[in-house]
């Protein structure tokens, strides 16, 4: 009972010595936000009015502490609209990489935010791929300061960007290729091998195009015939919230002689990925094959799964789960570990397991590059009905990479 009088009595005290909104307002507009945290930190929430809440909230923004700011802001933005309190969050969302939740915040209060808030919806969507979108959101803007800020961003999304990386690594079995390759010997060998990738991407108002070319060259030259080149080129149109993938050409090269080349087509669509096409085999007919893949992946997990029909060869279906986790060591350097699990399984009886797990250090030196050490240890466990499909083994691989973008 005392504390419920006590309680009462701090509200009645709080309120006229206040004016609930009037005095927290000059205190907001005097950027005295320690006060108002101090005076308004202790009142139950639903005793506050929607301003309150947005002074409170932002006044939490404003010492740092994210979370309570969300909580206060998100409350005065389900009280009543407040569009203050949405141009806020749109920032916090973005600044958080939230980009999903600050276009839908922006899609909802688009006709009413101001050109600080159209400029950060605008970014949100250049995040997600909608650079058409934010164009239409920069028309919005008033101030030139915004509009050639969120211009600048939109043109950088549409100029040439290049993805390199290139490192040294141990491998326990090269024979062991990144490509469908499904006959493996009864030996293995080990070796040292050079790995390359260069990724070059460059956008348009509707679409969109890449070049991917990957080697792996040995340093051991008596096994220049596993030598393994792929290039790949693929053109992507926009459709509303989709992109249409026509086409992706892709050739590969193994020890120095042509391996396969082939065509695809299909949609990609908010992480999900739907693809076919055809593979020439220039290595063995018998494996010319149709192709169906199916994936979806975010930052954190990639699921892939599909399937080859081939000319002469027992069909083959798959399904592969990649999470990847990362733990902050520091503001520059990330542990990683990947955990994968996988399987095959052939037209024939033949069925195949794999279980992966890699792990890695990243040092990001520069904004533009970063160092990475890695190792991999994967598991094959196959049932192969004696027909050389699979092979049970084991394969591991250690090395150093140095990543550049620009």
């Amino acid at each position: 009972m005392k504390r419920k009088i006590l309680m009462t009595i701090s509200l009645l005290l709080l309120s006229s010595a206040i004016c609930q909104g009037t005095t927290i307002q000059e205190l907001f507009n005097d950027q005295d936000y320690d006060e108002i945290v101090g005076l308004l930190k202790d009142t139950p929430s639903d005793k506050l009015s929607a301003d309150s809440l947005f002074y409170l909230g932002y006044s939490y923004l404003m010492r740092g502490d994210i979370k309570k700011a969300k909580k206060y802001l998100e409350e005065s933005l389900a009280r009543s609209n407040n569009v203050k309190a949405a141009e806020v969050l749109i920032a916090i969302y973005f600044g958080e990489g939230n980009y999903k939740k600050a276009v839908k915040l922006g899609d909802r209060f688009k006709d009413k935010l101001s050109d600080k808030g159209l400029f950060y919806y605008g970014l949100a969507l250049i995040k997600l791929g909608r650079d058409d979108l934010a164009e239409d959101v920069s028309q919005q803007i008033k101030s030139e300061k915004f509009k050639n800020s969120l211009q600048k961003a939109i043109d950088e999304t549409r100029e040439v960007h290049l993805f390199a990386r290139i490192g040294e690594f141990y491998d326990s079995n090269i024979y062991l290729l990144p490509i469908d390759f499904p006959s493996i010997p009864d030996f293995s060998n080990t070796g040292y091998v050079t790995e390359g990738l260069l990724f070059i991407t460059k956008g348009f108002s509707y679409l969109k195009t890449d070049i991917t070319l990957y080697e792996r060259y040995q340093d051991n030259r008596d096994n220049s015939n596993l030598d393994f080149f792929m290039g790949m080129a693929r053109l992507h149109i926009r459709c509303k919230d989709a992109f249409i993938l026509l086409p992706e050409v892709k050739y590969l090269n193994l020890g120095e002689s042509d391996y396969s080349r082939s065509i695809a087509g299909g949609i990609e669509y908010k992480g999900l990925t739907l693809k076919g096409g055809y593979e020439d085999n220039q290595k063995d007919n018998d494996k010319d094959n149709y192709f169906v893949t199916i994936s979806a992946s975010n930052k954190k997990f990639l699921l892939f799964t599909g399937g080859k029909f081939y000319k002469g060869y027992p069909d083959k279906v798959f399904i592969n789960w990649k999470l990847n986790l990362d733990f902050p060591v520091s503001s520059d350097i990330t542990a990683t570990l990947s955990p994968e699990i996988g399987a095959n399984g052939y037209d024939d009886g033949t069925n195949a397991l794999q279980v992966s797990t890699e792990a890695g250090i990243k040092w990001q030196i520069s904004k533009n590059i970063a160092f990475i050490a890695r190792y991999k240890w994967k598991r094959n466990y196959a049932d192969d009905k004696g027909k050389d499909l699979e092979k049970s083994y084991i394969k591991q691989t250690a090395g150093v990479f140095t990543e550049i973008t620009f």
